[in-house]
């Protein structure tokens, strides 16, 4: 099988990238510090598939919850306060259910605390998300709607046709912004007390606590640094792409700046 060329050049970018983040920075750090931080990237893969499964979570929370509070006037009047209560909540208030319950359930297993971290990072991306998706059904024009529905298209076919194109540029923007804030609270997730218990996950978040804390400063900046180049690299391989692409779907016709993409 034999790939295009731009998809080529962008599946060798992917991988390049992909092996500086995983090799070429680990091993150039480690002529200043101990071979150690070399387990970085196993730290950060740790934190980032917490991370992407909060995401998956809150995209999927995000449509049903948009979807019924923007179709359904009853459920409105319930749902928009609920989530706007939910949305005024730190995350640090959901911090004792989530201990209690999934940790408790458990019985104090690394699956209620690893199901506890998620849901902590899941409640600092999903209201953010779900508005956009709201905003975005609510937006689409009365012409449009009549259109698709003339075709006789009803429920699921009509949600794929016409709502879910609709929310992908707002939903692209908000979960870039949602991706942010789970970074932010990553290391509230990965160390959890629980009365005079406390549970640390490895990632990359309880590794800047800890090494932090001991004074180790070298390896903390080193696993800063490490953060850092995902970042960049999301936003390069990942969010600016999906911004350019998101743009094809938008009904509004304001004159405004374009984002622009080498990768896409």
């Amino acid at each position: 099988m034999h790939l295009p060329p731009d998809k080529a050049r962008l599946a060798a970018a992917i991988i390049a990238v992909l092996m500086f983040a995983v090799f070429i920075v680990p091993r150039a750090l480690s002529i200043f510090i101990p071979s150690d931080v070399l387990y970085l990237p196993v730290l950060l893969f740790f934190s980032f598939y917490r991370m992407l499964f909060a995401y998956v979570l809150s995209l999927a929370f995000s449509l049903a919850y948009g979807y019924y509070a923007a179709t359904n006037e009853r459920l409105a009047k319930i749902l928009l306060p609920v989530l706007d209560v939910l949305q005024s909540v730190p995350i640090l208030g959901f911090f004792p259910a989530a201990v209690y319950v999934l940790i408790s359930a458990f019985q104090g297993s690394s699956i209620g605390i690893e199901l506890a971290a998620i849901f902590l990072i899941f409640t600092s991306m999903a209201w953010n998300m779900t508005f956009g998706v709201y905003e975005s059904i609510t937006a689409v024009p009365n012409e449009l709607r009549d259109s698709v529905a003339s075709f006789g298209m009803r429920r699921f076919r009509y949600f794929k046709a016409l709502l879910l194109p609709a929310c992908v540029p707002k939903l692209v923007y908000n979960s870039a912004i949602s991706w942010a804030n789970g970074w932010y609270f990553l290391i509230a997730s990965e160390i959890i007390s629980l009365g005079s218990a406390k549970h640390s996950l490895p990632g990359i978040g309880s590794y800047l606590v800890q090494t932090t804390a001991k004074g180790d400063f070298g390896h903390a900046l080193a696993g800063f640094g490490m953060l850092v180049v995902l970042v960049l690299a999301m936003e390069f391989l990942l969010w600016r792409p999906l911004a350019v692409w998101s743009e094809k779907f938008r009904y509004d016709t304001v004159a405004g700046q374009k984002p622009t993409s080498r990768v896409y």
